[in-house]
């Protein structure tokens, strides 16, 4: 009887990844003095090796066929999944800097806000947002809302989003044309730990970020590959679906340069030479 193949059935992967940068050095040395950034929880990765071959063709008795084969430029590249909206990924997501613009208000309490003017009668169920010295606030609750001397009723006459600080007026005869004043509060947003605090990124002025990169593998047994200390550019390029039932993934492309791409380790015990 023939013998069975041997296979190597312990070099048989179901594994996961982490990506870490240290963001800004460009060398070991450099890394060791910023830290390393985790990118959070990866849902998948994919290696990926592109390269563009140029084939030439010997003429061997009147056949043209391929006799070598050089490739002219190569890239690695690992592309990942991650469902980590934090602050980084957004921030690489929209092509800017996370956290370079905040957003505060002062609290408002009891008091008037500015103003809504309207030539005309407001149309009917279009959103009005609430300003404070021309600046938009949030978590603004009317206690009134007048015009020419009569106070409207809230649920009847307009209704109020007490998140998003805006109003919407219902088209009641005493919903009319002129100057609409409203009175209200609204929380401080100052510190990081008030309610409704934001930080914002500007889009289109950062689109990638660089730096010295780790991915490190594992399964069940422990690490099975550990590429270390490769020099790098890191893009999320796209968002998946936003669609309230599933996770959303973000797809980063993590380039590999060639000066620095630094080693792959195996388990030998799994992969052997």
């Amino acid at each position: 009887m023939p013998t069975p193949t041997s296979h190597n059935l312990a070099a048989l992967l179901i594994g996961t990844g982490e990506f870490s940068m240290a963001i800004g050095a460009t060398t070991v040395a450099a890394a060791a003095t910023v830290g390393w950034t985790d990118f959070g929880n990866v849902v998948a990765f994919t290696p990926s090796k592109e390269s563009t071959p140029v084939e030439h063709k010997g003429s061997y008795r009147g056949v043209r066929t391929v006799d070598n084969v050089i490739d002219t430029d190569a890239t690695f590249m690992y592309t990942f999944k991650l469902d980590e909206f934090s602050a980084l990924n957004l921030g690489l997501l929209f092509g800017g800097v996370p956290g370079s613009v905040t957003f505060t208000q002062s609290a408002i309490a009891a008091a008037a806000v500015d103003t809504l003017v309207f030539a005309g009668i407001p149309t009917k169920n279009i959103w009005w947002d609430v300003t404070k010295s021309g600046k938009r606030i949030y978590g603004f609750t009317p206690t009134s809302v007048a015009v020419g001397g009569t106070t409207l009723t809230a649920g009847v006459d307009y209704v109020h989003d007490p998140v998003l600080s805006r109003v919407k007026f219902l088209g009641t005869a005493a919903v009319t044309l002129g100057t609409y004043t409203l009175t209200g509060s609204a929380p401080a947003i100052a510190l990081s730990t008030d309610a409704g605090y934001m930080t914002g990124t500007v889009p289109l002025t950062m689109l990638r970020k660089t730096g010295m990169g780790r991915l490190v593998c594992w399964d069940q047994a422990g690490i099975i590959l550990d590429h270390q200390d490769f020099f790098c550019s890191v893009d999320i390029e796209t968002s998946g679906e936003i669609n309230g039932t599933s996770f959303t993934d973000l797809t980063a492309k993590v380039t590999i340069f060639a000066s620095t791409p630094g080693i792959a380790y195996n388990r030998a015990s799994v992969i052997t030479v």
